[in-house]
């Protein structure tokens, strides 16, 4: 997903994180416009980590799309419950990804256009 969101010329990847410990420590580094968070990365889970993210004053007004792999109602519930702004369900298409991306920055007060 780095890589689909790094070739778009108007939206900049600022990290990376093969676990949800480092995707909360890299987000409150970066201080990102918005995080993807795939909700099976290993050790702590993304629901765990999302919640942690909502939960700090510093990274809780950053919107949070979930990545699942899990279609049903409850993870749509489940992901609403941990704070996740958005859901896509896995595989997402390239262009699902990055429409997500702008619609959620656009909704954020910026104008973001193809």
């Amino acid at each position: 997903i780095a890589n689909i969101l790094g070739k778009e010329p108007d939206l900049e990847v600022v990290g990376e994180a093969n676990d949800s410990r480092s995707a909360v420590d890299r987000a409150l580094e970066t201080s990102p416009d918005i995080v993807l968070m795939d909700l099976s990365l290993p050790g702590l889970d993304g629901w765990d980590a999302t919640r942690q993210l909502k939960a700090d004053p510093d990274t809780r007004h950053i919107p949070v799309v979930a990545l699942t792999g899990h279609a049903a109602a409850r993870a749509t519930d489940r992901a609403r419950e941990a704070g996740c702004d958005r859901l896509l369900i896995k595989p997402a298409l390239p262009d699902a990804v990055v429409e997500e991306v702008r619609a959620l920055i656009t909704q954020m007060g910026r104008d973001y256009t193809d």
